[in-house]
This record gives C-alpha cells, structure tokens and sequence, in this order.
C-alpha cells in the first residue's frame, strides 16, 4: 500500500475522505460505482497512520459480499532487530 491515494482513487473510481486528529492520519476510500455481480470486490478501505511514524496502523477492508478483514497493529516499533530464529522454519 503505497503510492498517490489520488491516483488509487481515480482508478477505481472512489471517494476520498480525510481526517487528522493530534495523532492519526484517517482516509476511508469508497467506490462510487460497484458491480454487484463481482462480490470480491473491495467497496471500502479505511487507513489509519501514525502522524509521526507515518506507520499504517490499521486497515478494515470491506469486500461485496459485506465481509470486513481488520488488519490493526497494538504496539508497532521501528528499526528492531529480527532475531535469525524467525527466519528458520522445520519442514
């Protein structure tokens, strides 16, 4: 998820709305024109980023079918070291 929100709207054919509070940047984009024959289709995506960390927080995806998925992080940090056990898997 990166790039020109604008852009991303444009090209399928969303509305954009915005909102800042001291700590959060919100965007919720909807599609304005759904086809109600494709059901796995998003109709709409909420973002919230960390005004300072500029960290993606939380997304709540909404598809045709009206099922949500959230994605939030609790406690996100920056720059920590990865332990290589994570990286070593038994098959």
């Amino acid at each position: 998820m990166a790039g020109d929100i604008q852009s991303v709207a444009d090209e399928n054919e969303a509305e954009i709305k915005s909102k800042t509070d001291n700590q959060y940047y919100n965007f919720t984009l909807k599609r304005k024109n759904i086809d109600k024959k494709n059901k796995n289709d998003i109709i709409s995506l909420n973002l919230r980023y960390d005004k300072k960390t500029y960290v993606l927080l939380y997304m709540n995806v909404v598809d045709g079918m009206g099922n949500t998925i959230t994605y939030a992080l609790q406690h996100p940090q920056l720059d920590v070291p990865i332990p290589e056990s994570v990286f070593n898997s038994k098959r």
